[in-house]
């Protein structure tokens, strides 16, 4: 008799941290009225508030500022979280808002220390 063998599948999870760029978090609050994916790139709006960073908002929040490394619920109210100010992260995983690129959110998110480098092959 054979043994029923369980098989089991498990996805890829492509890579996060991708150098040795120091990792620092501050806490911010996140403005009401978001849903936010993990690794959404932030902008902070001129009530000091974090939102998905919108390339043709005019609030401050187009300037992309941080990363939020898990997902958030904000739909009722403005919340406190943790974000990246400095890491180093592959630009694959970042979740960008409207009008925002790779390209778009490089140098702004360099100047603050949060550094975008593609995983390296072995």
């Amino acid at each position: 008799m054979i043994a029923d063998s369980q098989h089991h599948s498990i996805a890829a999870q492509p890579i996060i941290i991708t150098g040795n760029q120091p990792i620092t978090t501050v806490t911010v609050t996140i403005a009401k009225g978001q849903k936010l994916k993990p690794y959404s790139v932030l902008g902070r709006d001129n009530k000091g508030q974090y939102r998905l960073s919108d390339k043709n908002a005019n609030d401050g929040s187009e300037v992309p500022d941080c990363v939020l490394p898990y997902a958030m619920d904000t739909t009722s109210k403005e919340t406190t979280a943790g974000v990246y100010t400095s890491i180093c992260l592959n630009p694959a995983i970042l979740q960008l808002g409207p009008g925002h690129t790779t390209d778009t959110v490089f140098q702004p998110l360099r100047e603050r220390g949060i550094l975008l480098q593609a995983p390296s092959i072995f």
